[in-house]
């Protein structure tokens, strides 16, 4: 048999060369925005590289300006040490709540701000707990606020000085108190002493606590005043009247709690020694 000749008609080359560029074409139009994608995908992160190493290098941003303001009691050297903050360190090392959590476990830091001024500025403000007394706790001797939170130790430097007027009163007798009440027992002894300053009062060399008795204040001249433990602005007027009138007295106890205008006087001669007022004769002191 004989080749059977076929009925379909060739394109002419013309055509499908044609043809074919239409298709590249429309291939490289889809391929281009996917290409561009992949590209800026691709730079993007040697973009950010070359940024980072750029800013953490750059001594644009090396920390040259340290403002610490506020600080009394606290040493600034060892603050900014504590905080993990020098000079030339890149201020994006700076780790804020680090360094402000660091800054408040200084002892006399009452409140802390930490604030980093970009380029290259940290500003430190602290606000130093303000030392009422110092007392006797657990141990040692401790600094007291005027809120009567436990603030650090205190030394006997410190307390060599404290009885002075202008000085810190020392309250004894309050190591074996729980913390639970040891506030409230270091207000009524700061309370004491501001009003026997108010009141004129010869200088306080000491404030001793009792459990059972309360407050005794000592003075510096050796005169004793047991306060109690309530009412004291009331007892200590009564003591200051009754010490004004005579120079000898030793001790005066304003402290009964029953009879509430009731004071007992010791006088410092053996012959004053001992001697009580009446209750009927103290009224008003």
């Amino acid at each position: 048999m004989g080749r059977q000749k076929s009925n379909r008609r060739k394109r002419p080359l013309k055509n499908r060369v044609f043809s074919g560029v239409g298709i590249a074409k429309k291939l490289i139009y889809n391929l281009v925005p996917i290409v561009i994608v992949l590209t800026i995908l691709a730079l993007v992160p040697i973009g950010v590289y070359f940024s980072y190493k750029f800013v953490v290098s750059s001594e644009h941003f090396a920390l040259s300006q340290i403002s610490v303001k506020g600080t009394n009691r606290i040493n600034d050297s060892r603050l900014l040490e504590h905080m993990s903050v020098f000079p030339g360190m890149n201020v994006f090392d700076i780790h804020t709540e680090r360094a402000l959590h660091a800054a408040k476990l200084q002892p006399w830091a009452k409140e802390v701000s930490v604030k980093v001024r970009y380029p290259n500025a940290l500003d430190v403000e602290i606000t130093e707990h303000l030392p009422a007394a110092i007392v006797d706790f657990r141990m040692g001797l401790m600094f007291v606020d005027a809120e009567g939170a436990l603030i650090t130790e205190a030394s006997h430097k410190d307390l060599e000085n404290s009885g002075e007027s202008k000085g810190l009163p020392y309250v004894s007798g309050t190591s074996r108190l729980n913390s639970a009440d040891a506030a409230e027992i270091f207000l009524d002894a700061i309370a004491i002493y501001r009003q026997m300053d108010e009141m004129g009062f010869a200088p306080l060399s000491e404030l001793n606590y009792d459990e059972n008795l309360g407050f005794s204040a000592i003075l510096f001249d050796g005169k004793e005043i047991r306060v109690g433990r309530d009412e004291f602005e009331k007892r200590l007027k009564r003591a200051k009247r009754v010490l004004s009138q005579d120079d000898d007295i030793a001790y005066v106890l304003v402290d009964h709690a029953l009879e509430a205008n009731r004071v007992i006087v010791g006088m410092k001669t053996s012959s004053k020694e001992g001697s009580e007022e009446p209750a009927s004769n103290s009224q008003g002191r």
